[in-house]
């Protein structure tokens, strides 16, 4: 839990504290092979990068999430990394930068958009598993965080229809409040955006099911989706 180790916010730990257990590695102990594929902002231990086998992953794919990929290639910072290697060789990272600053939706095709790059590689991964190993595969989306800028065919729903701002049914802290006032002339837009991001994960769910189907998988397999983001 975050409390046990005092990491309430992002950027307040490089690295996790020597001896910090990690579930994964009771899978491992167990005999599964566990993967992870998708968004990863955790350094490491020690000199370790990212996700590591100690802390109980076989195989590793990961990188930062799309609002911190937007925000370096922006400034010419993101150089090179698993997903930004993958755009440039594909010759698409200018589109990726220019649909960004253009504030517009998402040209990029389904699977070189940031979530839908996650799903290709999980494809990829399941159909190509050979081990004589039971498997957790943990795919870690980007989305729903922001940007809300998935294709523009998944946009479909109004702000007209939108809850806006609610009172709470709880008395919320006050803290808690006075960082995350929202923007109530922004806000029945945003949630319509956040609508089309969970309309696109929906679909890279979808597709990782069906093929788990036909690799004869899904009847034996635990489907767990949780979230992170209580974002409005």
């Amino acid at each position: 839990y975050p409390h046990s180790m005092g990491f309430y916010r992002n950027g307040q730990m490089r690295n996790f504290p020597a001896g910090t257990w990690m579930f994964p590695q009771a899978l491992q102990k167990a005999g599964y092979y566990c993967a992870y594929i998708g968004k990863s902002h955790i350094k490491g231990r020690g000199e370790a990068r990212g996700l590591t086998k100690d802390m109980g992953f076989d195989h590793v794919k990961a990188t930062a999430g799309r609002a911190v990929l937007l925000s370096a290639g922006k400034s010419g910072k993101t150089k090179t990394g698993w997903y930004i290697d993958y755009m440039r060789k594909e010759k698409l990272f200018d589109t990726f930068i220019e649909d960004s600053k253009k504030k517009r939706y998402s040209t990029l095709p389904e699977d070189a958009y940031l979530d839908g790059f996650f799903t290709k590689a999980s494809l990829d991964f399941l159909d190509g598993y050979q081990e004589q190993k039971p498997l957790f595969l943990w795919v870690n989306y980007s989305l729903p965080h922001g940007p809300h800028d998935v294709n523009e065919k998944y946009h479909s729903f109004s702000p007209d229809n939108m809850p806006g701002t609610q009172r709470a049914n709880f008395l919320p802290p006050e803290k808690l409040v006075k960082d995350t006032k929202p923007a109530k002339a922004m806000m029945k837009k945003t949630q319509a955006e956040y609508c089309g991001a969970i309309s696109f994960l929906d679909r890279q769910i979808g597709r990782i099911l069906k093929d788990l189907e036909k690799n004869a998988m899904l009847e034996n397999t635990v489907v767990v989706l949780f979230s992170d983001h209580g974002i409005m």
